[in-house]
């Protein structure tokens, strides 16, 4: 079995390479093959030459998207998706804040129709973005209705077929991808298992998207979004229910 791992990456040069390294290592001895698509987000860094230079170790076992400009990282993710093959997909970020080793553990959970995500614990992000997490995970939880520990995990796996069931072409949650990746996972029937695993610091230290002063804005946005993707979603559920049945709520 072959199992592929999207990393996505936009100016992880510095932890880009030793995550690749790490992953291949890590699963050398499985039962299966792992592959990897490294999802290069218009870097202006050396992470797409530190990716090439790789690729030549580990053949067709390592690949990376085109060069373009910056897209972010939901935009990334999308058109990443459809470009891999195997029959389970694996997703983790490029900057080193999960041991390799833990991939055993969500692969050991996952059945068709589930998505298992790496619950982080303890999480060893900085306190104010964890309390922001927390902040938006009561909205979360109002508007769209799934209660999870840790919605913002990127360390999952799930079936592709079962992927491209819910996968959209484009989202409401720029900065907020795995938000909406596991809300309409779980709109679309979905169950979601939640898997402790270890978590720790980056490999340079620090994050390339959440930074301090970008917070309210993102926070900002993230709101206006999470409204948008709760009227599609209760508009989808609307229409695939039998005519006059009442919808609650």
């Amino acid at each position: 079995m072959i199992i592929e791992l999207i990393l996505p990456a936009h100016n992880e040069a510095k932890s880009i390479g030793r995550t690749i390294e790490a992953f291949f290592k890590a699963t050398r001895f499985r039962s299966y093959q792992l592959h990897i698509l490294v999802a290069e987000d218009g870097s202006v860094d050396d992470t797409r030459t530190v990716v090439e230079q790789l690729r030549a170790g580990y053949s067709q076992r390592l690949r990376i998207t085109p060069s373009s400009e910056r897209k972010g990282y939901s935009k990334a993710m999308i058109e990443a998706i459809p470009a891999t093959s195997a029959d389970v997909v694996a997703f983790c970020d490029a900057d080193g804040q999960f041991d390799p080793d833990e991939l055993e553990k969500l692969i050991a959970e996952l059945r068709h129709g589930t998505v298992v995500a790496g619950l982080r614990s303890p999480r060893v992000d900085s306190r104010f973005r964890i309390l922001a997490s927390k902040a938006f995970g009561l909205a979360y939880r109002l508007l769209i209705g799934l209660r999870m520990e840790d919605p913002s995990s990127p360390f999952v796996v799930v079936y592709r077929d079962d992927l491209l069931r819910f996968t959209p072409e484009r989202t409401h949650l720029s900065y907020g991808f795995w938000w909406e990746f596991f809300a309409r996972a779980n709109a679309a029937g979905l169950e979601i298992r939640e898997v402790p695993v270890r978590h720790q610091l980056r490999y340079d230290g620090k994050t390339q998207v959440y930074r301090f002063r970008k917070l309210p804005g993102i926070a900002a946005t993230h709101l206006r979004g999470l409204v948008s993707l709760r009227r599609e979603l209760r508009g989808d559920a609307q229409q695939q229910r039998p005519p006059g049945e009442t919808v609650l709520g």
